[in-house]
């Protein structure tokens, strides 16, 4: 086979190689205060608990919105005859 006389031309620009690739993270902690808990886990909890709330709140309401202190709270849970928040006060664990 003969040997053509064409040369092939050399691009003119070359990419410049990446000194670091697209998808690596900083190994340096970010502004702010670090996060302790889970966003999610306090939006789940916050969603029980309104779930929670709904389904004894005829009961508690009128009691609960003329409390001082910490101690009405809890009495106008205990008053409202509603058993299974009694163990999840803060003196009853």
């Amino acid at each position: 086979m003969p040997r053509t006389s064409a040369r092939i031309r050399k691009p003119r620009w070359k990419p410049k190689k990446e000194k670091k690739a697209l998808d690596t993270f900083s190994e340096k902690r970010g502004k702010g205060r670090p996060f302790k808990v889970k966003a999610s886990s306090v939006r789940g909890r916050a969603d029980n608990y309104r779930g929670t709330l709904d389904t004894v709140w005829d009961r508690v309401a009128p009691r609960l919105l003329k409390v001082q202190t910490r101690e009405d709270v809890v009495r106008s849970f205990e008053s409202a005859d509603v058993d299974w928040l009694r163990a999840r006060t803060c003196d009853g664990a």
